[in-house]
Formats: structure tokens, C-alpha cells, sequence
């Protein structure tokens, strides 16, 4: 019964804390076994001034983020290989494009955003 209450709070402490609890497995980590993964990162602008966009949400599958006052984004972890990178923010057109996301090293992807007519 001790042992089934130890792993029950270490399932939960994991879960809610997303930390490594020794004796708890992977922490909760999303990364899978064997899978790679790299990172993304850029700034977004805007299409016809150039000056940078705060608070566009950029995100690819699952993992999400959102700009900076500078515009600067980073998506960490994000599995390898092709995937679609995707922005939104109101007042701009949704955003997308295909990406290779490279194996233990950041892909550098700029984002320009069309204002909405």
C-alpha cells in the first residue's frame, strides 16, 4: 500500500510540476523515445512597415508561443522534420508555411504578417 501511494504522488508531482522526480520516469516530458527534435525561432514583423508584432501567437502542432515586445519568438523542442509553422493575431492575416525543422539545432524562420484589410 506505501509503495502504491509513493508512485500515485509521484505520478502527480510529475504531471503537475512537469519536473524530473527521481523514481518517477521522464517527468512528464512530452519528448517521445527516439524521436528528435530541434528548435524555431524568429521575429515577426509587420509586412508593410517592418517594425516587429508583440503577442502573435506562433505555434507548430501542440507547441505554442507568443512574440515578444521585439517581435522575437522560440519554439523549443518542436519534433524534427517537415512541419507547418502557423501565426495569428487579429488585424493580420493567419500566417503559414512548411518548414524543415532540423535534428538537435535551431531553424531561424522570420515571419511577415500582412495587415487584414
Amino acid at each position: 500500500m506505501r509503495k502504491v501511494f509513493y508512485i500515485l504522488v509521484c505520478v502527480m508531482l510529475s504531471a503537475a510540476l512537469s519536473v524530473n522526480i527521481s523514481g518517477c520516469g521522464n517527468g512528464g516530458s512530452s519528448e517521445k523515445p527516439g524521436t528528435s527534435y530541434g528548435n524555431v525561432t524568429g521575429t515577426v514583423t509587420n509586412s508593410v512597415t517592418g517594425q516587429p508584432i508583440e503577442g502573435v501567437y506562433v505555434w507548430i502542432g501542440l507547441s505554442g508561443t507568443k512574440s515578444a515586445p521585439d517581435g522575437t519568438y522560440i519554439l523549443e523542442n518542436v519534433e524534427s522534420g517537415k512541419r507547418t509553422i502557423q501565426a495569428k493575431l487579429e488585424g493580420y492575416d493567419n500566417y503559414e508555411s512548411e518548414i524543415t525543422v532540423p535534428v538537435n539545432d535551431t531553424l531561424t524562420k522570420n515571419i511577415s504578417m500582412n495587415p487584414a484589410d
